[in-house]
């Protein structure tokens, strides 16, 4: 019974010491692993720097290329959105609101339009031209100053309204063009595309590009 207990406790001891060992030579086979994994050699380093030289090689010039693309639509957004804030503005105000656009010729950029409350004394009032007692305001803002300029590499090429100012026009109180003043401006860039905002005599405000 002795000799049975004795060889008993022999081999508990002999399978707890391989357990121990197996345990120890997993652990460094993992930390091996492990650390052959955190380190690059010199030449996939190089590697890499030299694919990514190759891509921004072949990005960066369609990138400068379609950033003009860019300015101009966010432009022409702009335009529309705030003319229909000077819109809004007119009803609110149960005042005319009106636009003066500058437009440049090609190949010139730039080029823009001021928002103005077209309140003047007698005929000046609703009138789509800015006189000298009126106020330039930007819409949906307290009374101040709102004139816009295009970006870099885009121009106000045009602004073609029916009336006897073409290039300005007023929103009554009502939000309708005063005197069915209606029309259009255009936008281009320096790569030829060209977005057209039309104004109906009902007020209403399209955007779309050429």
């Amino acid at each position: 019974m002795v000799k049975n207990m004795a060889v008993y406790g022999i081999l508990c001891a002999m399978i707890i010491d391989m357990e121990t060992t197996s345990k120890h030579t997993t652990q460094l086979s993992r930390k091996e692993r492990i650390g052959s994994a955190t380190g690059f050699t010199l030449m996939e380093l190089l590697v890499v720097v030299g694919i990514i030289g190759i891509l921004l090689a072949v990005a960066t010039p369609n990138i400068i290329a379609w950033l003009p693309n860019l300015r101009l639509k966010s432009d022409a957004r702009n335009l529309v959105s705030n003319l229909q804030k000077a819109r809004l503005e007119a009803i609110k105000r149960n005042q005319c609101v009106g636009v003066k656009f500058t437009p440049v010729a090609l190949p010139a950029t730039r080029g823009g339009y001021a928002i103005f409350l077209d309140n003047g004394a007698g005929l000046n009032s609703c009138n789509g031209v800015r006189d000298v007692d009126e106020t330039s305001m930007p819409p949906g803002l307290p009374a101040g100053q709102l004139s816009v300029t295009m970006s870099q590499s885009v121009s106000l090429t045009s602004a073609a309204l029916v009336g006897i100012n073409p290039d300005s026009f007023s929103f009554s109180p009502k939000g309708v063009v005063h005197s069915s003043q209606y029309g259009t401006v255009q936008l281009q860039n320096t790569n030829g595309l060209s977005y057209l905002v039309t104004v109906s005599a009902a007020g209403n405000i399209r955007l779309q590009i050429q």
